[in-house]
């Protein structure tokens, strides 16, 4: 890692800082490595650069990896609205969803995934096991005595 790394950040110094290839390479080289504050700063600086779907999906990673959800979905909507096609980030708003207990809007999330991606294994287990979560909500909610009589 250590000389990717330093590939990466002389290719970011070549770039003279004005491109976000290299920015987003270090995000994901950190974001894999565990480091996400570090992770952070370069998709911010990807952001900045750049503003795609690439750039905020990292973007919402770091913010995953750090349990800021609330950003982490914000940055994973922005990246879905620069690319309706950008299935992770989609997945990443499904996770966020599922860890608030909000089923409905993960199954939505896991469902818009499947769409666009068919055979994607992980989207369909993470939809099956919040759908198995759904149904049993319901079936507490419809089992347990009404409290307003």
């Amino acid at each position: 890692l250590d000389a990717a790394e330093k590939n990466l950040r002389q290719a970011a110094s070549l770039a003279g800082g004005e491109e976000a290839a290299p920015h987003m390479a270090l995000a994901e080289l950190y974001l894999q490595d565990e480091r996400p504050t570090r992770g952070l700063v370069e998709a911010e600086r990807a952001t900045q650069l750049d503003g795609g779907a690439m750039a905020w999906y990292l973007h919402g990673r770091a913010h995953f990896a750090l349990e800021n959800f609330d950003r982490a979905e914000d940055d994973f909507r922005r990246a879905v609205l620069a690319d309706p096609a950008h299935a992770e980030a989609r997945g990443g708003i499904g996770h966020i969803r599922a860890l608030q207990k909000d089923w409905k809007a993960a199954a939505d999330a896991f469902r818009s995934v499947l769409s666009l991606d068919p055979n994607n294994v992980a989207a369909r287990e993470n939809l099956r096991e919040v759908e198995k979560e759904l149904l049993e909500t319901n079936d507490e909610a419809s089992s347990s005595p009404d409290k307003t009589r």
